[in-house]
């Protein structure tokens, strides 16, 4: 059963900086112009701390750190709280508003034995990134992004209802409207840790500081030969959102891939063999064409070739032979069918070359990925679909995992909010 607590969070002083100038995105959607503008944008911004740009960014980070805990930048909130975070935002001309709430979760193993799951596979360079900025400063930056289904709790309109007062922090942050409430009744942390209590968790976005949470635990663990489990490093600081709420939304990933095997013509022609192909001139109407047909269906450019074309799955009982290694919760998953049936077999790009971004990069904008392509540096784009949230926690209740980057759950949470001192637990 997962343990999900209140605890004293750390907060940007707000005497003394504005919050939408020291929040950042996760370091791993920051680039080397973005993180530049950060470091411009405030001299406590936190990506100094989080996403250091210097050599020696870990001693860095961890002087920089105790200086703004010394000198009061941040502050440790005196008593326990959950921190309710709603975020306001815009897709497709639509608007939407996503509630979560943050707190300490009690780590676990990440197996089929735990209450708490992953849905996706993880690189092992960013976690040696992380776990070494969190042995230099004992603190967790950013929330893993977790999701819960209850029909009941943290709700839309329970959230609105416990939303009824002042926010401690309003802010604007990258066309998304952020709005932090601090929890402080003793009934709701109960009524909270005990709703927890018979949940199941699914990671949404946050795998690599999750596992890195674990690593973190085993090295302090054995340098404290007077463990008892309760200490700061047992736990990981989450953000949880209810499933069934209207604002969990989920954007496409697709895919750029810098080198096929085979000449267009046989790429083609393969792939054929299973999918109904109908081209188009414009990515906008095949796009709308996509999402049309949704499930199994997907666009792709192909080098040498002026047209956009339309996959569609012309019999997925083939996939029970053609992918009969695969769990039956995700032989039917489009990212499933792109990365084992078309890149795999028909593609003949093994699944070690698919995992190298050197091979296939990602990219979230339709229009960007295809002026990639254009700009003549790469083979193919492969435009997906998103998935849904039903599909993503099914396959974490089910103990299975997606290829890498088969999820953007949009929008990200921003790094700056609240903090977690594991020394002033």
């Amino acid at each position: 059963m997962p343990q999900f607590f209140p605890f004293r969070g750390l907060l940007f002083n707000p005497n003394k900086v504005a919050l939408q100038d020291v929040v950042a995105p996760p370091y791993d959607v920051i680039n080397p112009e973005k993180q530049n503008e950060l470091y411009e944008r405030d001299e406590y911004n936190c990506v100094k701390i989080d996403f250091a740009r210097e050599d020696n960014r870990y001693t860095i980070s961890q002087e920089r750190f105790q200086d703004w805990l010394k000198n009061e930048i941040l502050l440790t909130d005196a008593a326990p709280a959950f921190y309710l975070l709603e975020q306001h935002f815009t897709v497709n001309f639509s608007s939407y508003t996503r509630f979560g709430i943050i707190g300490l979760c009690k780590l676990e193993e990440l197996n089929v034995h735990s209450s708490i799951r992953r849905h996706e596979r993880t690189y092992s360079k960013p976690k040696e990134d992380r776990l070494q900025l969190m042995n230099a400063t004992n603190a967790q930056f950013s929330q893993v992004f977790s999701l819960f289904s209850d029909a009941t709790f943290l709700t839309d309109e329970h959230c609105l209802a416990l939303a009824s007062t002042n926010p401690i922090a309003d802010f604007e942050f990258e066309n998304i409207h952020h709005r932090l409430w601090r929890m402080s009744d003793p009934n709701f942390h109960r009524q909270a840790t005990e709703k927890f209590s018979l949940l199941e968790l699914v990671i949404a976005d946050g795998h690599h500081r999750y596992e890195t949470a674990l690593a973190y635990q085993e090295l302090q663990k054995k340098d404290n030969p007077q463990h008892t489990g309760n200490e700061g490093y047992n736990y990981v600081l989450m953000y949880a959102s209810n499933m069934l709420n209207s604002g969990v939304t989920i954007l496409p990933t697709h895919r750029v891939v810098f080198s096929l095997p085979q000449p267009f013509a046989i790429t083609l022609s393969t792939l054929e063999k299973y999918f109904r192909v109908k081209h188009y001139f414009s990515l906008k109407k095949l796009l709308e064409g996509m999402r049309r047909f949704k499930h199994l269906s997907f666009g792709v450019a192909i080098k040498d070739t002026p047209s956009l074309w339309l996959l569609q799955m012309k019999d997925e009982r083939v996939l029970r032979e053609l992918l009969k290694d695969v769990s039956a919760d995700l032989q039917r998953l489009d990212v499933t069918v792109l990365h084992r049936l078309i890149f795999e077999q028909l593609l003949k790009i093994p699944l070690e070359q698919q995992q190298q971004r050197s091979v296939i990069d990602y990219e979230n904008d339709g229009f960007t990925a295809y002026n990639t392509f254009l700009s003549g540096n790469t083979d193919a784009v492969f435009f997906m679909n998103s998935p849904t949230v039903d599909q993503v926690f099914n396959v974490g209740i089910c103990g299975s995992t997606m290829p890498q980057k088969s999820t953007y759950f949009y929008p990200k949470l921003p790094t700056g909010t609240v903090f977690f001192d594991t020394q002033q637990f």
